[in-house]
């Protein structure tokens, strides 16, 4: 009986940590968009396919995303909200994948708790679960690819879902081609001839149906200079590996990068006996020696973000590792150290830029005496006017948009106040003070809110 109800507690735990995991991705659904999502909207219209058949975008996103995408926005409706859900229901699934994934390590409860606190509550993993761009949908298929495999290495059934996940992946995100290479070093170290061949061929044709990406971003200058990446070489890097990043704050990562190290030193007469083990770790270390590489003979291309799908493989092994601790006391004691930590930490985590929430401005807009909102050509900033234009909150909310002034009576606009926007410096953008329309409107309120001036006019009679 008692086993009974450890089992029933166990899933209730599970299904908390999901759930818990889910609110923590949905919670700022409302919470303002980047530049580089507008970037995602504008491009995803369905009406505008054309726009993608030019190939791959400054803002670093697949034509092919932009494809699943558009397909997305055609079954939920074309709105900026509808692209957000997108990122947030990919990340939930990643959730869930990695859930199956971490019992294919062990089964060992201890385990699969462990892990999973570590993955719902990582920021890293949240904050860009929460982006309507492509980094939540390159996780799912990323931890689809590395599950896919690791089953295939006793279940040939698998090997569908191992080279389409994979295949798409790498497709979305050309790093996530790491992970078919090191499938394709591991299967020739272990000899498995199909894992072998499917991982080759998976490559040849990531390698021809990329060949335009990769010529452009990694050959020509114009389109470097566009897409300028810091260089990786630094003290901080070497230092840390980006586990201040990955795990929110540099004392968490710290700690991270710590036990890591520590398991390695304590554990490395065995580390290399589990094939599954030797797997996540050859995708680590290629995610990281790759891009360096590269990036030392030409030019910087590694980014925290864009090797995303090392974080759950770290988080695996750790887990792994800390539950094998031989002494019970001492493996107690960790465990609840790391779940409540990650649970604290949540609290606690490197704070980005916040965004500019449109949402306030319109809600300003919408208890004035007028609702409409002048938008510039959009030859002159078309991802920010698309942005609001398709904004569901406007539409439910009735606000018009308009392109030519003088029909107009009384108008808002609202000017991005940058190079705040931008960037940490507070100056505020002397053009967003300034009258537009001196000839035609009268300047009778200037409203200031973070990133954003909003402007409101009257017609001169």
């Amino acid at each position: 009986m008692s086993k009974r109800n450890f089992f029933y507690n166990k899933n209730f735990y599970i299904l908390l940590l999901i759930f818990f995991g889910s609110f923590l991705i949905l919670r700022n659904f409302n919470n303002g968009f980047w530049s580089d999502e507008w970037s995602t909207i504008y491009f995803s219209n369905p009406s505008k396919f054309n726009l993608i058949l030019t190939g791959d975008f400054d803002d670093g996103s697949s034509k092919y995303f932009y494809i699943i995408l558009i397909w997305w926005n055609k079954l939920f409706g074309y709105y900026s909200e509808s692209i957000r859900l997108f990122s947030n229901f990919f990340g939930i699934c990643s959730i869930l994948i990695f859930l199956r994934l971490s019992r294919e390590f062990k089964l060992n409860n201890e385990h699969i708790i462990l892990s999973l606190s570590l993955f719902v509550t990582n920021f890293f993993l949240i904050h860009y679960s929460e982006e309507a761009r492509w980094y939540s949908f390159s996780l799912f298929l990323s931890l689809l690819s590395i599950y896919g495999y690791i089953k295939s290495l006793k279940k040939d059934k698998y090997l569908i879902f191992f080279i389409l996940a994979s295949a798409i992946s790498s497709l979305i995100n050309i790093f996530s081609s790491i992970i078919l290479l090191s499938a394709f070093v591991h299967a020739l170290i272990y000899r498995n001839k199909k894992l072998l061949i499917c991982s080759l061929i998976s490559l040849l044709l990531i390698l021809l149906l990329k060949l335009d990406y990769i010529l452009l971003r990694l050959f020509d200058e114009r389109q470097l200079g566009a897409f300028t990446i810091g260089s990786p070489f630094t003290k901080s890097f070497f230092i840390g590996y980006y586990f201040n990043n990955y795990f929110g704050n540099i004392f968490f990562g710290g700690l991270a990068l710590s036990f890591v190290l520590f398991i390695v030193i304590y554990f490395r007469s065995t580390i290399f006996n589990n094939h599954k083990i030797n797997f996540i770790i050859l995708i680590i270390f290629l995610s990281y020696l790759l891009p360096l590489i590269y990036s030392y003979l030409f030019k910087p291309i590694l980014r925290d973000r864009y090797i995303l799908f090392v974080v759950p493989l770290i988080i695996l092994f750790l887990s792994y590792f800390i539950t094998n601790f031989p002494n019970t006391f001492y493996r107690k004691i960790v465990i609840y150290f790391f779940i409540i930590c990650s649970f604290i930490n949540i609290n606690f985590h490197k704070i980005y830029f916040s965004k500019p929430s449109i949402n306030d401005a319109l809600t300003i807009v919408l208890n004035s005496n007028s609702k409409n909102i002048f938008l510039k050509d959009t030859k002159t900033q078309p991802l920010f006017s698309n942005y609001i234009f398709f904004s569901k909150f406007a539409k439910k909310n009735n606000i018009k948009f308009h392109k030519d002034s003088k029909k107009l009576d009384e108008l808002w606009t609202i000017c991005l106040n940058s190079p705040r926007f931008a960037t940490s410096l507070q100056i505020d953008n002397k053009e967003c003070f300034k009258n537009e329309f001196i000839n035609t409107h009268s300047l009778e309120n200037i409203i200031q809110i973070p990133d954003l001036v909003l402007r409101n006019y009257k017609k001169i009679k």
